[in-house]
């Protein structure tokens, strides 16, 4: 937006776009005309909620996969971030969505995440290892290591698996498997 120019020769869309590929962490512009001679920008934050080891340095994610900044030492990744172990990345930019040689593999990452904040455990899970396509496994705080198989039925694992750490001790540790989403088997320490 340039000073001094006519209320209506910028694009409200266009303006969004610019500040959203210039500041990664942006997530929501909303532009607004303020007639007769101001424009009001508000702006909401992405969070990085994932990170990735990537070729000796930490990637951040946002929610929907947007790679939001970079850095050598792991202490800057934000507290509560699950790391993600994956199969082989294709593209890995700041300011861009992180794409793999196998597509399926952000799909998955997305389903899983929504899944888990639709159920309030996005912050219990520490790391997910989605490295193959049907072995796939979380660390579930520093308690379980659980096994999920493959994504499929995975809306269903994830209720299931509270309901089975319900059943335990405060103090348990182990591992569960919930490559059924029927069944669960818990072996622990």
């Amino acid at each position: 937006v340039e000073k001094n120019k006519n209320m209506f020769s910028f694009s409200e869309k266009e303006i969004s776009e610019n500040i959203k590929s210039a500041l990664p962490y942006v997530g929501k512009v909303t532009v607004e005309r303020n007639l007769p001679s101001g424009i009001t920008i508000k702006i909401e934050e992405k969070k990085a909620v994932m990170y990735s080891y990537i070729n000796g340095e930490y990637y951040l994610f946002s929610d929907d996969l947007y790679v939001l900044g970079v850095t050598a030492k792991k202490s800057s990744v934000p507290g509560g971030a699950i790391e993600l172990i994956t199969g082989s990345v294709d593209r890995c930019l700041v300011g861009q969505p992180i794409t793999f040689m196998d597509a399926r593999t952000r799909d998955s990452i997305l389903e899983m995440y929504s899944v888990l904040k639709a159920n309030e455990m996005e912050y219990l899970i520490k790391k997910i290892d989605i490295s193959a396509r049907f072995d796939i496994s979380m660390q579930y705080t520093d308690r379980f290591r659980v096994y999920i198989g493959d994504i499929n039925n995975f809306d269903l694992k994830i209720p299931f698996l509270a309901k089975v750490i319900e059943e335990l001790y405060d103090e348990d540790k182990g591992s569960i498997d919930l490559s059924s989403h029927k069944e669960a088997t818990v072996a622990l320490e």
